[in-house]
C-alpha cells in the first residue's frame, strides 16, 4: 500500500506538459441554423448586418451575457443562443466621432462602454459606467485620455478593475504607441509611456488584451515581424516586453483567459475570420513568434472589413455534468459573430493519480 501511495504523490507533481491540447469546435446552440454562427441579417436580426456598425463586443463573467454595439446601443445577447434578450439604456451618450464605440465588462459584472474621438482635445474622450443592465449609464470620465489631440477610443478591454484603450497613430502625436489605463474603482486615468520606439505609433489601437494587473497585449497587424506587443506597465512608465509574430498579419481583435492551469490567447483574423487559439503559458521576454494549437471558421462567404475592427470574448464557463467547457465569441465587423467550445483536457496526471488512488484502496 505504501508503494502505490507513493507512486501516486509522485504522479501528483508531474508536469503540466501532460495536459493535453485544448480544443475549439463550434457551438451549435448558437445562432439560427445550428451550425456556431450568427450571420450578418440572418432570421430577419438588424444588429448584425453589412454596415460596419458592430465595432465591439464583451461578455459578462457574472451572468455570462454577451454584448455588442451597434451605433447607438448596446444588444444583450444570450450567451448559449445568442438571441437578443434586451438593450442597456444609452440615455444621455453622446459626443465624438462615435458615440458609442466599444463595451467592457469587470470581473464583478460592471459595465462599461467608451466613446470614439478622433482629437481628444476638441472632443473629449468620455467612458460610461452601467451598475447592471437595467441601470442608466453614468459618464465617470471625459477628457483628454493622457495625450491631447490624440485618436482613442477604437478598442478596450476591461480585466479585473483596469479599463485600457490604444491610441491610433493617426493623427501623429508624440506618445501614440501606447495606450491609457482608467482604474474603475476611482475613475482615474494614467498613460503609461515608452521610453523609446518600438512599439510603434498605433500599435495598440485595434485591439488590446489586458494579462494581469501590470501586463497587456495589443495589436495593430500593420505587418512586419513584432505583430503582437506585450508591455508591461505601472503607474506613469511602460516597458516592451516582447514583439510576437503571429500567424497573419490580419489578427487583431483578441482575448486572454487563464482556464484549468493554461493561458490561452484568442483572435480573430479580419481578412479571413478565421479563429486562432494559442497557448501563452510560456510567453516571456524571449518569445518571438507563437503557432496556433487550434483554428476554425464557421463564415461563409466573408464581407470585406475596411476598418479592421474585430473583438473576441471567453464567456462563463458551461458545465452540465454530461460536458464542460468554455464559450469563446468572435465578431469581425459586417459578419456577425461565431461561437465556440473551447475544451481544455484535464491534465493526464491527475489521470492517472485518481487511477493509482484506485489501486491504493483495492489494495487496502
Amino acid at each position: 500500500m505504501r508503494r502505490l501511495l507513493l507512486s501516486a504523490a509522485a504522479v501528483l507533481v508531474a508536469p503540466a506538459a501532460l495536459a493535453g491540447t485544448p480544443t475549439l469546435s463550434p457551438m451549435t446552440s448558437w445562432g439560427f441554423n445550428g451550425d456556431g454562427w450568427w450571420a450578418p441579417g440572418e432570421n430577419g436580426i438588424t444588429y448584425l448586418a453589412n454596415n460596419n456598425e458592430q465595432r465591439s463586443m464583451a461578455v459578462n463573467p457574472v451572468n455570462g451575457n454577451v454584448y455588442v454595439t451597434n451605433a447607438l446601443s448596446v444588444r444583450i445577447l444570450d450567451p448559449l443562443t445568442g438571441a437578443a434578450t434586451g438593450l442597456l439604456d444609452t440615455t444621455g451618450i453622446a459626443g465624438g466621432a462615435r458615440a458609442l464605440n466599444t463595451v467592457g465588462v469587470t470581473r464583478t459584472g460592471q459595465i462599461y462602454g467608451t466613446n470614439l474621438t478622433t482629437n481628444s482635445t476638441t472632443s473629449p474622450y468620455r467612458v460610461y459606467h452601467w451598475a447592471g443592465e437595467a441601470a442608466a449609464p453614468v459618464n465617470v470620465y471625459s477628457g483628454d485620455a493622457g495625450l491631447p489631440g490624440s485618436r482613442i477610443g477604437d478598442d478596450v478591454d476591461v480585466w479585473g478593475d483596469l479599463l485600457a484603450a490604444g491610441y491610433s497613430n493617426n493623427p501623429a502625436v508624440a506618445g501614440n504607441n501606447g495606450f491609457a489605463v482608467l482604474d474603475t474603482n476611482t475613475n482615474t486615468l494614467t498613460r503609461p509611456a515608452f521610453a523609446g520606439s518600438p512599439p510603434n505609433a498605433g500599435d495598440f489601437r485595434l485591439s488590446i488584451a489586458g494579462v494581469d494587473g501590470d501586463t497587456l497585449y495589443g495589436t495593430q497587424s500593420s505587418g512586419g515581424t513584432g505583430r503582437l506587443r506585450v508591455a508591461d506597465f505601472s503607474g506613469g512608465v511602460a516597458t516592451l516586453v516582447t514583439s510576437i509574430q503571429l500567424t497573419s498579419a490580419s489578427e487583431r481583435g483578441m482575448d486572454y483567459a487563464f482556464l484549468d492551469g493554461t493561458a490561452l490567447l484568442a483572435t480573430i483574423d479580419t481578412v479571413t475570420s478565421i479563429v486562432r487559439l494559442y497557448d501563452v503559458t510560456n510567453v516571456d521576454g524571449t518569445t518571438t513568434s507563437l503557432s496556433a494549437i487550434a483554428s476554425l471558421d464557421l463564415t461563409a462567404p466573408d464581407n470585406a472589413n475596411g476598418n479592421g475592427t474585430s473583438a473576441v470574448a471567453f464567456g462563463k464557463l458551461v458545465d452540465t455534468g454530461s460536458e464542460r467547457f468554455w464559450p469563446l465569441y468572435a465578431m469581425n465587423t459586417n459578419n456577425g459573430i461565431q461561437a465556440f467550445k473551447v475544451v481544455v483536457p484535464e491534465p493526464a496526471s491527475l489521470t492517472i493519480l485518481a487511477f493509482a488512488g484506485l489501486l491504493a484502496l483495492r489494495r487496502r
